[in-house]
């Protein structure tokens, strides 16, 4: 037998054995874990994932195994999109893919190369397509195959996939909280904002922080917003504008002026009360198509800011994959009113570290 087979035989008897259990409780997960199991019928046994590590990768999982014909053990997340027929409650799986840790990227097909869709029987075991994806981290099985143009992805030619650990919703939201740091647009009228980026002399510095407790928010659903997933837990961030009032240290050092101070040029109009200077960030998963990658990081406005709206974030590092990530970098969003009209507020917000307190 060759050194290869060798390898490669080992390789297929640790990954039988492996699969048919969780990630063991002994491996460091995550800061805060327990054994547990999804709400699905039958269950699956997966590590509780209560509270994430300070810093990328915000959950840590064992090391993928490789073997050199190219089959693999990996852990990583999975993306879909989905499509629902007209006048029907059918939905079907258009595209599958799975990130691993280091965000590569694999379109998942079956033993004959095709694309995986929701006859899979991996799939239907899985309870796949819903949106489970957005809170369970996988074991996949199968084979790494290169592209099969014009796709540029690698694929993976799955033979077993499992869910191993289960992000609750408040590890996964807890990583809103802390200081954010940015700008803001002043206002230009009572009800009108500057919004070019190109002229910082038209935005106001500020500082907001959200600190616990996170609010619990209603789950998020299956597909749409209903039924919802027992295990799809969410929570809102309450972050109170530092800045709004008096002057607030900076975490670059810098001395950021009340709000306040501004005048008629203040980002909030007087009809919202300095004790409303705060905002609330949650998820918002599929806010205009059933695609998991269509997933947005909104917040709520303060209050009387506008009759009802919400600000949202199309671009951002809080999907799964980011935590998952070996390197995720604290990243500038850009919240602008959803369906962005002309001449409103846009807030220009990043996690920080340090800063915070009075200065003259």
């Amino acid at each position: 037998m060759t050194k290869n087979a060798i390898v490669a035989a080992l390789f297929l008897i640790a990954t039988a054995s492996y699969a048919k259990t969780a990630i063991p409780l002994e491996f460091k997960t995550c800061v805060e874990q327990a054994e547990g199991h999804t709400s699905d019928q039958p269950p699956d046994r997966v590590v509780i994932c209560q509270k994430l590590f300070p810093s990328a990768p915000y959950v840590r999982l064992p090391l993928d195994q490789r073997a050199p014909d190219g089959r693999a053990t990996m852990y990583g997340v999975v993306e879909l999109d989905i499509s629902q027929k007209p006048k029907s409650d059918v939905f079907t799986i258009q595209h599958a893919r799975f990130y691993d840790r280091d965000l590569t990227l694999y379109s998942l097909v079956d033993a004959a190369g095709k694309p995986i869709d929701e006859t899979s029987a991996l799939m239907k075991k899985n309870h796949l397509p819903s949106n489970r994806v957005h809170f369970l981290i996988y074991e996949a099985n199968g084979k790494v195959m290169a592209p099969a143009p014009p796709d540029t992805n690698k694929r993976l030619q799955l033979t077993g996939l499992q869910p191993v650990v289960l992000v609750d919703g408040h590890a996964i939201d807890g990583r809103f909280l802390g200081p954010w740091e940015g700008s803001v647009s002043k206002r230009r009228s009572e009800n009108e904002w500057f919004t070019n980026p190109a002229q910082p002399e038209n935005f106001a510095k500020i500082r907001i922080n959200f600190a616990p407790p996170l609010l619990h928010h209603e789950n998020i659903g299956v597909l749409g917003p209903n039924p919802k997933l027992p295990d799809g837990t969410r929570f809102k961030a309450v972050g109170k504008i530092e800045n709004g009032t008096q002057s607030v240290r900076l975490s670059t050092g810098q001395c950021a002026p009340a709000l306040t101070s501004y005048g008629a040029h203040n980002p909030l109009p007087e009809r919202v009360k300095t004790s409303d200077y705060e905002i609330k960030m949650w998820r918002f998963p599929a806010m205009h198509t059933l695609w998991s990658k269509d997933f947005h990081i909104v917040f709520d406005y303060p209050n009387n800011l506008y009759p009802s709206a919400t600000a949202m974030a199309g671009e951002h590092n809080f999907r799964l994959k980011d935590y998952i990530a070996k390197s995720t970098h604290a990243q500038e969003l850009v919240f602008k009113l959803h369906g962005n009209p002309i001449n409103q507020i846009v807030f220009m917000l990043k996690p920080v570290q340090g800063g915070g307190g009075h200065c003259p």
